[in-house]
């Protein structure tokens, strides 16, 4: 599957967009290519957009271990970060909820998001979590 990675200068944000039949090593590299970017600044909220993607089979556990490698990168760094999914596929929403509860555990700055523009938005500081259960505060 090509995953198309840039930073967007203009809003600061780095964009992965996906297409094809997802397997997680490729996501592995995206991330992990993402900040030898020339525009790449520590700290960047990313959308991993998915709205032509196949994540059909991607494991659980895969997804586990995606979302355990995001957080040990930034703990090791010292960075903080959002991270939005966007996608519409039914069966997208299945996978992105897995990453979200795994995510949950290792950062709670993550939400999924039909469109790219609520993701924006809650980038630059909008008040929308109700389209967040993980970041919901009791």
């Amino acid at each position: 599957m090509p995953i198309h990675t840039v930073v967007d200068i203009h809003t600061g944000v780095v964009v992965h967009t996906l297409q094809g039949t997802l397997e997680i090593q490729e996501a592995f590299q995206a991330f992990d290519s993402q900040f030898d970017l020339p525009d790449y600044q520590p700290g960047m909220p990313a959308v991993w957009g998915f709205r032509q993607a196949d994540v059909n089979g991607l494991s659980a556990d895969e997804v586990r271990k995606y979302a355990q490698h995001t957080k040990e990168y930034h703990q090791a760094h010292g960075t903080h970060y959002k991270i939005a999914i966007v996608m519409d596929q039914q069966l997208l929403y299945g996978f992105a909820r897995m990453f979200e509860m795994a995510a949950v555990r290792e950062a709670k700055d993550f939400c999924i998001f039909e469109n790219i523009e609520d993701a924006r938005a809650w980038f630059n500081g909008a008040q929308i979590n109700q389209l967040c259960p993980a970041i919901k505060k009791p």
